[in-house]
């Protein structure tokens, strides 16, 4: 069985959109079965963009009820290292400059994630959002970044 952070990895590797977050989860037997009918519910009680991926806009209080009729344990995501946070957000940063410049290739991509994530990083911005990082790329035009 995959923990969040790990779904959530897999969720990556397929391309999205716009950064994510994992705000609940919780430990289930017969996972595969829920997993549907919380899909199906949450489509109904919320908006699914691409009906061939496992995202969905719901307001969280919504969320919150859904899952209340799930039986299971909450999930409690581990301690968050220093490193952990910092590939996080080259993570997120390197998904808002896929979506942004779709002409870049991986090489190009990896270079500006990193120098983008450490002008960010050095903001004290945890969370990039697509704004941050427009800026950031901006900034990293005029300036010198130590990596």
């Amino acid at each position: 069985m995959k923990t969040p952070k790990e779904r959530a990895a897999e969720l990556c590797s397929e391309g999205v959109l716009y950064p994510f977050e994992i705000v609940m989860a919780k430990t289930v037997i017969a996972m595969e079965t829920k997993l549907v009918t919380l899909h199906k519910l949450m489509s109904k009680f919320g908006e699914r963009p691409n009906p061939d991926k496992d995202f969905f806009k719901i307001d969280r209080d919504v969320l919150d009820h859904l899952f209340d009729l799930i039986d299971g344990q909450p999930w409690v995501p581990s301690e968050v290292t220093p490193e952990a946070a910092w590939n996080l957000l080259q993570e997120k940063v390197g998904m808002i400059l896929k979506n942004e410049n779709p002409k870049l290739n991986e090489f190009q991509i990896g270079k500006m994630r990193i120098k983008i994530a450490q002008i960010l990083k050095t903001s004290g911005i945890v969370e990039p959002t697509l704004e941050n990082v427009r800026e950031a790329v901006e900034l990293s035009k005029s300036t010198t970044v130590p990596v």
